[in-house]
């Protein structure tokens, strides 16, 4: 559901702001041979976190002569599939040597 992407462009206020008042939070770093990899490896150890998160942040590096606008929605869809249906996503990507998927989750559902 694209009313769940909140935002294209995520800096250090951003994360800031995220986690301020926030409680507990998860990050998870991934990497793979595309951002989907990437997106499955961060979410092998906090899958169930992400599923009970209110705010989520997804920053994806993206090697430039790689990178696919196709590929990184399909992963955005993996997490948002994942996520609580409330939950608000803010993402970014940005061009990097390898695929990277960075995930910080928080304000969990009791």
């Amino acid at each position: 559901d694209a009313d769940k992407i909140i935002g294209a462009l995520v800096d250090f206020d951003d994360v800031q702001a995220l986690l301020k008042n926030s409680g507990e939070s998860v990050a998870q770093i991934g990497a793979g041979d595309t951002a989907v990899d990437a997106v499955n490896s961060a979410l092998e150890n906090s899958g169930d976190k992400i599923k009970a998160a209110q705010k989520i942040l997804l920053k994806f590096t993206c090697p430039k002569d790689s990178a696919s606008i196709s590929d990184v929605n399909a992963a955005m869809n993996i997490v948002e599939e994942m996520a609580a249906a409330e939950a608000e996503i803010y993402w970014a990507a940005t061009i990097g040597e390898n695929f990277t998927a960075t995930i910080i989750a928080t304000r969990f559902e009791p």
